[in-house]
């Protein structure tokens, strides 16, 4: 899925024990991947430690992190993550598309994810 020249996947995201599907943006400038408090709160997942990052525009992005499994539903690419979790980043335009989970870099890398144009 594609809109305004972002990428958009469906993703599934869990803990073992509760899973659920959404969509991602995938975001090739962000080092870590985040999601949404309300689906962190969804999940009943345990948060811990301090998150904090710098988003493009220069905005202090802070929350906390939780440890999750990823899925690209469609593509099978998969693995555990350190999330950030955090609602700053899904308030405004990326919330229009239905986004929970932004994914970066750091998914990418540990899949060897292969984005197409």
């Amino acid at each position: 899925m594609r809109a305004l020249g972002r990428v958009y996947r469906p993703v599934r995201v869990g803990n073992g024990s509760k899973e659920s599907n959404t969509v991602a943006f995938i975001d090739t400038g962000a080092d870590e991947s985040v999601m949404s408090e309300r689906l962190a709160n969804m999940l009943n997942l345990k948060l811990k430690g301090r998150f904090r990052a710098i988003s493009a525009s220069g905005h202090i992005i802070e929350g906390k992190y939780t440890e999750v499994s990823v899925e690209d539903i469609s593509k099978g690419y998969k693995t555990k993550l350190k999330m950030g979790v955090t609602d700053s980043l899904f308030e405004d335009e990326v919330d229009e598309e239905g986004v929970e989970v932004i994914i970066g870099i750091d998914f990418l890398q540990y899949t060897n994810y292969r984005i197409e144009f």
